[in-house]
């Protein structure tokens, strides 16, 4: 079978190192600007996709003012989970008994609000935990809430201090539930 498209995903693509980003990223350019000048390969390059994916710095990376990469990507922002995204997320737990598992919901989503990767972290560290897996229903909220302090106040993922440092502000989206994780409550 002829394949259509070539779909390239590049995750945490801002972690290039500075002395190879700017050839590396003008290829790319070049890359793009293939498919759209008329040649015998223009249907070859426009069978390509770059995906950059990741939270820290792609649109400066990709709309700085000297960025190779300007005027050639498309941002494109993942929504909020919905509860019933989140529920159905909940679905990859392993061992975890269904009570558990309604329970488990509600207080991720309680902290994170349907924010994508705070909710997909958040489910990580749970299905993670032996404690969490050992917790009864009622203690549940207590031990997620542990997880939340451990790993996204005093964690080190670079993905979560920016987040977190974009959105501590008033007025941002997420302010209401980032700053409620630094005080150490979750949303009713």
């Amino acid at each position: 079978p002829r394949a259509h498209k070539l779909i390239i995903m590049l995750d945490e693509i801002e972690g290039v190192p500075e002395e190879v980003a700017s050839p590396f990223f003008s290829s790319l350019r070049h890359f793009f600007h293939g498919g759209q000048r008329p040649s015998r390969q223009r249907s070859v390059y426009r069978k390509v996709v770059f995906i950059f994916a990741g939270a820290l710095g792609l649109q400066r990376l990709s709309q700085g003012q000297n960025s190779p990469l300007r005027n050639v990507c498309q941002p494109f922002s993942l929504a909020d989970f919905s509860r019933e995204q989140v529920r159905e997320l909940a679905n990859n737990l392993q061992g975890y008994p269904p009570e558990c598992v309604a329970a488990i919901v509600d207080v991720v989503h309680g902290w994170c609000d349907g924010h994508p990767y705070l909710t997909q972290c958040l489910y990580a560290l749970i299905d993670n935990s032996e404690v969490c897996r050992a917790a009864s229903v009622d203690q549940l909220p207590e031990v997620v809430g542990g997880l939340v302090e451990t790993a996204f106040v005093h964690g080190d993922d670079a993905n979560l201090v920016h987040i977190f440092n974009n959105h501590l502000r008033p007025n941002e989206a997420y302010h209401e539930p980032v700053f409620a994780i630094f005080e150490g409550r979750r949303k009713s």
